[in-house]
C-alpha cells in the first residue's frame, strides 16, 4: 500500500508539470521475460515467466533523465530434485538515466536506480511442511535500453534490467515496450 501511495504521488507530480515541459516527458508500457536464478541449498533454480511494467520518464537535460516504474515480474514455478519452488515478485523503481543519441531517432540509455520490492517464495520438498518466505526491501537496480522513435511522439524500446532481491542470486527482465513522448 505504501508503494502505491508513493507511485501515485510521483505520477501526480509529473502530471502537474508535464504541460510546462513539452517534449521532455514520456510514458509507456513494456512486457517481456523475467528470469530468476538461485543456487541456494545446493539446488540450481532457473525459472522464467512473463512480466510487465509501466513507466514514466522526464528528460532533465539532453543526456540526463529520470524514470519511475512499476514492474510485475511474474510468477515462477519449477521443480528441481523433487523440490518445488514457487515465487512471485513486484518492484517500484526510481532511475537516473544517461542518454546517448545514436541517430536523430535512435538512442541508447544506461540506467541506475533504487527499487522497492515485494517478493514471496515457497519451497516444498514433499516431506516437511512447505517453507514460505515473503518479504520486501529496497536494493540497487540497473538497466540498459535501446530506444527508437518512429515519430516525434511515439517510439519503442528494447530493455534489459537487473534487480537485486534478498536470497536470490540473479533476477533479470528483458522487455519490449512502447513509449509516448510529450
Amino acid at each position: 500500500m505504501r508503494r502505491a501511495v508513493v507511485l501515485v504521488v510521483v505520477v501526480m507530480a509529473f502530471a502537474v508539470t508535464l504541460p510546462a515541459y513539452a517534449q521532455k516527458a514520456n510514458i509507456g508500457v513494456s512486457a517481456g521475460r523475467t528470469t530468476l536464478k538461485d543456487d541456494g541449498a545446493g539446488l540450481a533454480f532457473d525459472a522464467s515467466d512473463t512480466g510487465w511494467k509501466v513507466f514514466l520518464g522526464y528528460r532533465i537535460l539532453k543526456n540526463l533523465g529520470i524514470e519511475v516504474e512499476y514492474a510485475d515480474l511474474g510468477k515462477f514455478d519449477q521443480t528441481v530434485n523433487d523440490v518445488r519452488f514457487e515465487g512471485e515478485a513486484q518492484a517500484t523503481s526510481l532511475y537516473l538515466s544517461g542518454v546517448w543519441p545514436v541517430t536523430l531517432k535512435a538512442r541508447v540509455e544506461g540506467k541506475v536506480g533504487w527499487s522497492l520490492w515485494d517478493a514471496r517464495s515457497t519451497f516444498d520438498d514433499g516431506m516437511m511442511p512447505p517453507e514460505v518466505d515473503s518479504g520486501d526491501g529496497s536494493d540497487f537496480t540497473w538497466a540498459f535500453l535501446f530506444g527508437y522513435n518512429i515519430t516525434e511522439r511515439f517510439g519503442f524500446r528494447l530493455e534489459w534490467q537487473n534487480y537485486q532481491f534478498a536470497n536470490v542470486d540473479d533476477t533479470t527482465f528483458i522487455s519490449v515496450g512502447i513509449q509516448f513522448n510529450f
